[in-house]
């Protein structure tokens, strides 16, 4: 699994320390898109297991993105490198009226 330091993320992703003193580098129930052992995987931060395995980075984007949406966190995906590439906010905005499609939070993660 991938365990960066912290650095060079957007406002909010600095690592913090895990039980085992890795570094997490988002905050816990996100949902992280990212590249190990050939294939392209997500996980819900904190968890040790990926809950999806997929061979094409796409793919793994768009599962991502929809556990994102049903649980409203944010999505985190990460280049081959585990760099941040993207971040995208699915958490709950304040209640729009019912004609009002839903929207996403603006800009992205650290906000």
């Amino acid at each position: 699994m991938h365990h960066l330091s912290g650095q060079g993320y957007p406002p909010g992703l600095g690592g913090r320390q895990s039980e085992e003193g890795r570094v997490r580098d988002v905050p816990g129930g996100d949902v992280e898109t990212y590249y190990e052992d050939g294939q392209w995987k997500n996980r819900v931060v904190g968890s040790d297991s990926a809950a999806s395995a997929h061979q094409t980075r796409g793919a793994a984007v768009g599962a991502g993105r929809q556990m994102a949406a049903l649980r409203g966190v944010q999505h985190v995906i990460r280049d081959v490198d585990g760099e941040v590439a993207e971040c995208n906010d699915y958490r709950m905005l304040p209640r729009m009226p019912e004609a009002d499609p839903p929207k996403r939070a603006p800009n992205g993660c650290g906000t």
